[in-house]
Formats: structure tokens, C-alpha cells, sequence
């Protein structure tokens, strides 16, 4: 008998509250496990406590920080986080450069096209 993966467990950093639950209920209903932050201090208990997610998508302007600071914290408080898990910057904007994000998603993308980038990056593409 083979047994199931798991499902991957997404967490989700941004500070909208309607971000959070579209990104939360488009991610569920797929399949996978979601957290979500909605600030960098969040983010980071959550990282604290909870089992590592898969995948980190991050807003790449936060209302206490940008995306990028919260990735220069997390290269100095957890490491091991940005070793072994893709961040994704989540943007309306322009992504920034010389970071250690994996890439970066278009808010207002086509539901779809969402969902196959967060496959792409799970799937270390």
C-alpha cells in the first residue's frame, strides 16, 4: 500500500486582510495547507512554532517592512528557513533585485495562472 504525500503547506505574508483569505481559500481549495500572516512579526512566530512551510509567499511591501527586510531577518534569525524554502515575493509592482526570493508572482494574476506559479515553485522550477 503506498501511502499519500502530504499536502505542501503554503504560508502566506501580506498585510490585506482580503489577500490573506483569497490567497487562503484559492490555496485550500487545491489542497494544500495554509497559514497566513498579515505583518513580519506574525510571519515569524508562526516560523517559530510551526512546522516549516513548503513554499513562503511574501508581500513585497509590508506596512512595518518591506519584502526584502523581512528576508535580511530571516537570514539572520532562521537560516535554515531560506536554505531549504522557496520565498515568492507577491507584488503588484516590480519586483526587487538582489534578494534571496526565488522569484515573484503578479497580484491580479488569472486564478489558473496563480495557481500553476505556486505549483512551478513547489515543484523547485
Amino acid at each position: 500500500m503506498q501511502s499519500e504525500k502530504p499536502p505542501s503547506t503554503i504560508l502566506v505574508i501580506d498585510d490585506s486582510e482580503d489577500y490573506l483569505i483569497l490567497s487562503r481559500t484559492l490555496l485550500t481549495l487545491e489542497g494544500y495547507e495554509v497559514m497566513t500572516a498579515s505583518n513580519a512579526s506574525a510571519a515569524l512566530e508562526i516560523l517559530e512554532k510551526a512546522p516549516k512551510p513548503d513554499l513562503i509567499l511574501l508581500d513585497v511591501n509590508l506596512l512595518e517592512m518591506t519584502g526584502p527586510e523581512f528576508l535580511l531577518i530571516l537570514e539572520e534569525k532562521k537560516p535554515h528557513v531560506l536554505e531549504t524554502t522557496p520565498v515568492v515575493f507577491v507584488t503588484a509592482g516590480e519586483c526587487p533585485r538582489g534578494t534571496k526570493a526565488r522569484g515573484f508572482i503578479k497580484k491580479g494574476l488569472d486564478i489558473d495562472d496563480f495557481l500553476e506559479e505556486i505549483k512551478k515553485y513547489l515543484n523547485g522550477s
